[in-house]
């Protein structure tokens, strides 16, 4: 057998012949539905495929899916969400919508036996458009069996895929998100007489013109407004980040399954360190964009002065243990292929209010770096300078920075590479004049790193 699948191997790679691959979805363990209170009612969007079609074990030969992929993990997605209990509705029923890319499916030759790779980038989305989860889910099928086919390679794969669903389900509270999602967009169509309108300005309105799709441009968007260690509320954070992922997806070209957007409980410690340490480097290759957003609390550490992002579960007394340093974050992006790293920050690092947090009894910091261990590829827009702190604009329902730094990315709608310096020269001196003028305080952006 095992001289049989070589030799079988060797003819394809020197005639460069195409062979079907014939994947079927097998569960590997019996249906188990989820536990709720209320599930929620899932539609299944089609799903897309971002893979070239087929999977290349070698430099030459190749294998095309039979039934295609996509219809088969799309076949696959609905009887599992099936076997989880998920009533699966048309749109206009639905607390939420599942949406799916296939973003990488591979199979070759794995030591004397084969495999198979295919991964699955999920989202979740209120009826209304609203991101309330997203996720990547890697299936692997590898085998050291050599007689294992390619078939029962990418079969294991797809069943070993399916089964992440039900625990990512569980333990990232999607279930609860999704019901959420209804419920609010059951509202929204019956609302209240006596609920207050909520503000909307005009850069809520998104461009009608967009960019082409890119291939290589990727992003992770954060947004906490409500923190779990008493930390008080960064207001409008949340509306910040989720206006900004949609800018990137429906105005600056990227591409959905290339935005990782974390909100509120989603943006914890962990969840930085998977997006920033595995999710962008897992996807980001040579000649790549690479956009990164944050809006939150930002903190100084009383001890050394270092910066720090102040994740959902942190808390300013322990923030060396919970809060993510802004030198770690550069450390991380300094390592990605990429050509052109950008990283905008509506936060402030001063400890003396606004958008910046400290620990009980200590005093306000002079400054905190900000471009200490800067990579020359990486450019940082900051929201204020190190000893000033960043304002809310509570009239235009968006941190001040934010509002003006999106109006600036809007006079260029429509072109396929933003300029961000653009942008940032063009909100600057707006956001330090109106916090004059408004506030009466000092709010200076700054530009950081590469021109």
């Amino acid at each position: 057998m095992k001289a049989r699948l070589l030799t079988a191997l060797a003819a394809a790679l020197l005639c460069g012949c195409t062979t079907s691959i014939r994947m079927s979805y097998k569960p590997g363990s019996p249906a188990r539905p989820l536990r709720a209170e209320r599930l929620p009612r899932i539609h299944l969007s089609p799903l897309y495929d971002k893979t070239p079609g087929f999977i290349q074990p070698g430099p030459v030969l190749k294998g095309v899916f039979r039934p295609p992929l996509v219809t088969g993990v799309l076949d696959a997605l609905r009887t599992e969400l099936e076997r989880l209990g998920l009533p699966l509705v048309d749109r206009g029923q639905a607390d939420a919508v599942l949406q799916g890319t296939i973003v990488k499916a591979w199979g070759g030759p794995s030591g004397m036996g084969t495999g198979c790779e295919i991964d699955l980038a999920l989202r979740l989305d209120s009826p209304s458009g609203q991101p309330l989860w997203n996720d990547t889910l890697f299936g692997n099928g590898t085998s050291m069996a050599v007689a294992s086919s390619f078939d029962d390679s990418c079969t294991r794969a797809l069943a070993a895929l399916m089964g992440q669903i039900g625990p990512a389900f569980e333990s990232q509270g999607v279930l609860a998100k999704a019901v959420a999602g209804g419920a609010a967009a059951a509202r929204a169509e019956k609302p209240a007489p006596a609920a207050a309108p909520a503000v909307r300005s005009d850069v809520d309105e998104l461009p009608a013109r967009s960019a082409p799709k890119k291939d290589k441009a990727y992003a992770v968007v954060i947004g906490i407004r409500k923190y779990r260690q008493g930390v008080p509320e960064a207001d409008f954070a949340d509306t910040d980040a989720r206006l900004v992922s949609s800018y990137l997806t429906r105005t600056l070209g990227f591409e959905d399954a290339n935005v990782a957007t974390l909100i509120n409980d989603d943006a914890t410690k962990s969840g930085f360190e998977k997006y920033f340490e595995s999710w962008l480097p897992n996807r980001v290759e040579e000649d790549a964009e690479v956009f990164v957003y944050f809006s939150g609390h930002g903190s100084p550490n009383p001890k050394t002065g270092d910066a720090y992002l102040v994740p959902y579960d942190g808390d300013p007394t322990y923030l060396d243990k919970t809060g993510y340093p802004l030198k770690r974050l550069y450390a991380e992006l300094a390592k990605l292929p990429a050509k052109r790293i950008t990283v905008a920050m509506d936060s402030c690092f001063s400890g003396a209010g606004g958008r910046s947090v400290m620990a009980r009894g200590a005093r306000p910091l002079v400054s905190a770096a900000l471009d200490e261990g800067l990579p020359e590829k990486l450019a940082v827009l900051a929201a204020a300078a190190g000893d000033q702190i960043s304002n809310t604009y509570q009239e235009k329902g968006h941190g001040l920075f934010t509002y003006f730094l999106l109006k600036g990315i809007r006079e260029q709608a429509g072109r396929r590479d933003v300029d961000f310096k653009a942008a940032f020269d063009y909100a600057a001196p707006k956001v330090a004049n109106t916090a004059r003028r408004e506030f009466n305080a000092d709010q200076t952006p700054q530009w950081k790193g590469r021109p």
